[in-house]
């Protein structure tokens, strides 16, 4: 590898030194706000009543209570309601290839 030397003219040494501390700050920030979005959730989870989630699974009210107690899906009290998360519901319909 070789050394390369850069000249700058009409630049004082502080304006120079200015430049390259906000090129590399704004660099950082590009870097940080990327790493940000890919950590924070992109939305908060929607919830489904059983009505909703028997009609998407295409079963009936008492199945789905059945799979509740067997654990086969997961719902959540809120309140007192129980709703399901729409995404864990369409995660669970899964492709068999037999």
């Amino acid at each position: 590898m070789q050394n390369q030397i850069t000249q700058v003219h009409n630049v004082s040494a502080e304006d120079f030194q200015k430049e390259i501390v906000k090129d590399v700050t704004t660099h950082i920030s590009v870097v940080l706000e990327e790493i940000v979005s890919k950590i924070q959730p992109n939305h908060s989870p929607e919830f489904i009543n059983s009505k909703e989630v028997s009609k998407i699974l295409g079963v009936t009210l008492p199945t789905l209570l059945d799979w509740r107690k067997r654990k086969i899906i997961v719902a959540y009290r809120i309140g007192n309601k129980i709703r399901f998360k729409r995404s864990e519901i369409e995660n669970s319909l899964i492709k068999i290839n037999e």
